[in-house]
């Protein structure tokens, strides 16, 4: 038995760029461990970033825009060895998922879903918990006013996280399914976009 909490969705209505000035940023954040009235807060304030979109007209920055993407992960911690993670079996998972969901994969730099994961083994309580984070990111050129030129950083298109919290034999296959939930979440945003897109032109 394992238990899956997610967190709010960061859903980019204009572009931000990560490491620069321009636009508007909102990045999500996980933390793992027994924090889970902020990871429900966070779903509260998702219910009503979500309300909110359904008024907007297509955003200038959004996953409609991707059609090849590649796949990356960030290393992982320490604790992850006793809970049986591996990102060599994960990466699969979130490819596989986004090729099924009408998305190339591609080495190419320029749009990216990348995924970390934050894994924290309790040996005395026979635990483990994981926080998840998936996003879509695209490169793209813009002008940083501080600097006075013109820079290279990555449009946030998309950001969610979830906690999970299970025993160490069951840790591999619930983290699997939560990627695979945030992966599907991320496909549907990009389907509710594109019909967006579609309406507007």
């Amino acid at each position: 038995m394992f238990l899956t909490v997610f967190g709010g969705d960061r859903l980019l209505h204009k572009m931000s760029v990560i490491g620069g000035s321009f636009g508007v940023k909102q990045r999500g954040s996980a933390v793992f461990g027994p924090l889970f009235a902020v990871m429900l807060s966070g779903t509260m304030m998702a219910l009503s970033l979500t309300a909110r979109a359904q008024s907007l007209v297509a955003p200038d920055a959004n996953l409609a825009l991707l059609s090849a993407v590649r796949v990356t992960a960030s290393q992982t911690t320490p604790d992850a060895v006793p809970c049986g993670i591996d990102l060599r079996l994960l990466l699969p998972v979130v490819e596989n998922r986004l090729q099924g969901g009408g998305l190339r994969a591609t080495k190419s730099p320029d749009a990216v879903v990348t995924f970390s994961l934050m894994t924290s083994h309790d040996p005395a309580g026979q635990l483990c918990a994981t926080a998840a984070m998936l996003g879509a990111y695209q490169l793209a050129n813009y002008f940083d006013e501080k600097a006075g030129r013109l820079k290279s950083g990555y449009v946030v298109l998309w950001q969610r996280g979830a906690q999970v919290l299970s025993a160490p034999a069951d840790h591999p296959h619930a983290v699997e399914r939560t990627l695979a939930r945030l992966t599907d979440n991320m496909l549907k945003t990009r389907r509710q976009q594109s019909k967006i897109a579609s309406q507007v032109k």
